[in-house]
């Protein structure tokens, strides 16, 4: 959640309490919450965070507070906008928050510009929220008060692609020194590798002046100390990542990317992208955009950069400089549903509409497992029912589950 500013005026000894944010299972959302809930002490079905502006006695307050389950997993003191004096107008009262929810449960909050939580752990977890309700909630205590929440904006971000690093880094995403070996890319040849690229920096000089300065968040890496290489000759720097528990078909890459001479390619698992940098004079001075919006698949995935070496001189500076960044969604979670009443099971789930699913049983869980129908369950239906009248004599238990196709 981004860019919410709230703020209250007081106007007596007992102002406003608070304000809470929950995001809730839409399925079991209270549809009509009682006293204090949410309020400033947020619900208890999934994950508050608590603006609670008024110590009510148990010294409780004023603090920002985070709960998962209606447990507390943090909480610090704040000074609110408001204040027992009063604060006459609006305008002084508001104040910029920020909450960002990352999809591992990390948390970092900002009050006022100010950081209270950074990278906070909490138990949050998508899979336990399901589909999310977003519940806002204040209580005004005794005084003749008010709230106002303004440009409120819930933005929803996939989750970003792990281990896909820039060149040049170490497992710490800062820079290597100069001719550090590269632990996340490789020098590939016929599919094989052939060597691990080195880290080149301003400290050895020549060519970095022309080729783009250091910075932070990435180097450049090249196949010798020196930066030296083949002339009219290509060289194939790989990547590896891995989209385990993300969905390949909503992966995305966006990125920066300079080579000397020039990048005569790009592929993902070996299969091109047909993009290609500027092949005049100089593309190792500046950035040129490309993104990957395709090709994925699940597991691990590999990007390869295919960069030319032009030139007649056996002292050629080569090199690669990328910074890139992606993002996944998770792959959906089945909840399987079994009934069963006057001899039908019927199995139901929810689902993406353009996939298909097979329904399988057994007699026991280790199986053998059977398919029913065979031919699976097709895109738009999420059900299945089995009359099981003359079965249950035969085979009282049977275990059954859901597989999404390939």
């Amino acid at each position: 959640m981004q860019n919410v500013s709230f703020g209250s005026l007081c106007c007596g000894g007992s102002p406003a309490d608070g304000f809470s944010f929950n995001l809730v299972p839409k399925a079991t959302v209270l549809s009509n919450p009682g006293y204090g809930q949410p309020a400033e002490e947020g619900l208890g079905e999934g994950l508050a965070i608590n603006f609670d502006t008024w110590d009510n006695g148990d010294a409780e307050g004023p603090a920002i507070e985070v709960k998962w389950l209606g447990q507390l997993v943090a909480r610090t003191p704040f000074q609110p906008s408001q204040s027992p004096a009063g604060v006459m107008t609006a305008a002084a009262a508001v104040r910029n928050v920020v909450i960002d929810l990352k999809s591992d449960g990390k948390l970092n909050l900002s009050y006022g510009g100010l950081p209270i939580f950074q990278n906070l752990q909490t138990p949050y977890s998508p899979n336990v929220i399901g589909t999310p309700e977003w519940v806002l909630g204040a209580r005004n205590g005794l005084a003749n008060d008010n709230h106002w929440i303004r440009d409120l904006n819930i933005t929803v971000t996939p989750p970003s692609i792990p281990e896909l690093f820039n060149t040049g880094v170490g497992n710490n995403g800062f820079p290597l020194p100069e001719d550090s070996a590269d632990p996340h890319y490789q020098l590939v040849a016929g599919g094989a590798m052939v060597g691990t690229p080195l880290a080149a920096t301003a400290s050895g000089g020549f060519p970095i002046g022309p080729w783009l300065a250091d910075n932070t968040d990435s180097g450049w890496i090249a196949p010798t100390p020196s930066t030296d290489g083949f002339p009219t000759s290509y060289y194939l720097y790989q990547t590896t990542f891995d989209l385990k528990g993300l969905d390949p078909s909503m992966a995305a890459i966006y990125g920066w990317v300079s080579a000397d001479d020039f990048i005569a390619d790009i592929f993902i698992n070996g299969i091109s992208t047909g993009r290609s940098s500027a092949s005049g004079p100089g593309p190792f001075t500046y950035w040129q955009a490309f993104s990957i919006a395709g090709g994925f698949q699940p597991g691990p995935n590999t990007i390869t950069f295919l960069v030319f070496n032009s030139g007649l001189l056996a002292n050629n500076p080569t090199g690669l400089r990328v910074q890139m960044s992606g993002s996944a969604w998770s792959k959906p979670q089945l909840k399987l549903d079994i009934q069963y009443s006057r001899s039908v099971t019927t199995l139901s789930w929810g689902s993406l509409p353009h996939k298909t699913y097979f329904v399988e049983h057994a007699g026991d869980v280790a199986g053998p497992w059977f398919r029913d129908p065979v031919s699976g369950i097709f895109p738009g239906n999420y059900n299945a029912q089995f009359n099981d009248v003359h079965r249950r004599f035969v085979d009282p238990v049977r275990f059954y589950r859901v597989i999404e196709a390939p």
